[in-house]
């Protein structure tokens, strides 16, 4: 269980404990009337959160343009199975990911760090990279450019292009110069899942960590709850409730 975690379940028996004293105060009620509701209501939020939805921030600009620092995404974690949080161990196989799929795991080399990214590679794939542009089982994908994106001060310029996946496309970037690896070429073995971001040149993914264990998978992002601008610290409204796609 992670500090981050266990930081969210104390922060809700505060929030929870302060509003059922604050009511008990002001009807003038004894608060042990109450503890069986207390209880009940915890329960329900444990349940949700370990079992049906849990919200995640997103540090960094690794897939953008798809999800954007400050992010606070929400994620379903039945899509992958049904996990005891102590240990993440597997309870129930729901499914298994799809190609294109937004996924949260924890990292194959260090089970206290949790990415997001998409799903490229499935078992049995074999997937190469080459000049910025994906071979899926001898099929070069198709890219489509979107828009240009003009050099600053600290980035290169770069291309927002459509990427065709085999049954859906979605938004990648990449720079125009020299960027992240270049070149690969793997077999994805039987239960492993080969991880890109879609900011590919600016993306700490499976070229640098490896391939993902299914066991390490925690869920499936949903949409953008809201986003909190890590520079600012201003909410974004437009933000809101966002599809992923």
């Amino acid at each position: 269980m992670s500090s981050a975690n266990i930081a969210l379940i104390i922060l809700l028996l505060i929030i929870v404990f302060v509003t059922l004293w604050l009511y008990c105060l002001i009807n003038k009620k004894p608060m042990r009337n109450y503890w069986g509701y207390l209880a009940l209501l915890m329960i329900v939020i444990g349940v949700t959160r370990w079992f049906i939805m849990a919200p995640y921030f997103v540090p960094s600009k690794s897939m953008l343009p798809t999800l954007e620092p400050g992010d606070a995404i929400l994620v379903t974690q039945y899509n992958y199975g049904l996990f005891f949080p102590i240990k993440h161990t597997q309870l129930l196989k729901t499914g298994l990911p799809k190609r294109g799929d937004i996924a949260v795991f924890y990292s194959p080399v260090d089970f206290n760090t949790i990415y997001v990214k998409r799903v490229i590679g499935l078992p049995g794939d074999t997937i190469a990279y080459q000049n910025k542009k994906l071979i899926i089982n001898g099929q070069a994908i198709k890219y489509s450019v979107v828009k240009a994106l003009a050099k600053t001060n600290k980035m290169p310029a770069r291309t927002e292009l459509i990427e065709a996946l085999p049954g859906v496309s979605h938004k990648v970037i990449r720079w125009n110069a020299d960027g992240f690896v270049q070149n690969f070429k793997i077999k994805v073995p039987a239960g492993q899942y080969l991880m890109l971001g879609d900011n590919r040149d600016q993306s700490n993914d499976s070229r640098v960590w490896g391939l993902v264990p299914s066991a390490n998978l925690i869920g499936k992002v949903w949409r953008v709850a809201i986003n909190l601008h890590p520079r600012t610290k201003q909410w974004r409204a437009n933000r809101l409730l966002k599809e992923v796609l």
